[in-house]
């Protein structure tokens, strides 16, 4: 996949964009299919990365993607985003944050969107994504 023009920011919304940020780092995201559900996914970040699926339709696909820490001898996702990903639609929206601090949500448990932390999320996801590029 190509990487991210100045042309091409301009033109896309948030969710467009981080599709196609999260396709600059994790080389085979779009190789998820009905026939490659259990795909272990490569990303070109060298730190302690992982990128998991968590679950398949055939319209959209959940991963999870974290950056471990180490405490205490553990390793501990910090942060750790779950990500919803329509591939045919190239669209990509976080559905949930959670660090060291605490869990948030953009959608309620009645599945009623939470705006605020929708828009909040997706904005923080495309800082943190040009973050870990640079390092």
């Amino acid at each position: 996949m190509a990487t991210v023009s100045v042309e091409d920011i301009r033109f896309r919304n948030i969710f467009e964009l981080n599709y196609m940020k999260l396709g600059n780092l994790i080389l085979n995201i779009n190789e998820i299919s009905s026939d490659n559900k259990e795909i272990k996914l490569i990303s070109q970040l060298k730190e302690k990365y992982s990128v998991q699926l968590l679950s398949f339709t055939p319209k959209y696909f959940d991963i999870s993607f974290a950056h471990y820490i180490t405490e205490n001898n553990d390793l501990i996702p910090d942060p750790e985003f779950v990500l919803r990903i329509y591939p045919n639609l190239r669209l990509m929206e976080v559905l949930q944050y959670q660090d060291k601090f605490g869990i948030q949500k953009a959608y309620h448990s009645d599945m009623r969107i939470n705006p605020d932390v929708k828009i909040k999320l997706n904005q923080y996801f495309a800082k943190w994504l040009d973050l870990i590029r640079k390092n």
